[in-house]
């Protein structure tokens, strides 16, 4: 649910194609293997602009894209540990009871 929610906001915010997306992804999970936590930014950030940039051919969308790529790896990571504090929490209260 957490990726459907930032796909969501990505491709409303910045206009993102799901080749640009893939790209992105592909390229960040080969530079985290590589640097690790700052290459898997990076690298997403960096592949982002570039396809965007040779897409639309203007550097205000690429930036547009990479900041709704941002946006929305923060918002699946903030969706995904708000859902993972309402199960401890519901398993919690169930242990209790």
């Amino acid at each position: 649910l957490g990726d459907v929610v930032g796909d969501a906001i990505a491709s409303r915010v910045g206009e993102v194609s799901d080749f640009t997306a893939t790209i992105a992804g592909a390229v960040g999970s080969i530079l985290y293997s590589v640097f690790g936590l700052l290459g898997l930014v990076l690298g997403t950030a960096l592949a982002t602009f570039i396809v965007e940039f040779l897409r639309q051919g203007d550097a205000r969308s690429g930036i547009a894209a990479v900041v709704a790529v941002l946006v929305r790896s923060v918002a699946a990571r903030a969706v995904k540990t708000l859902f993972t504090l309402v199960m401890l929490v519901t398993v919690v209260i169930v242990a209790l009871l």
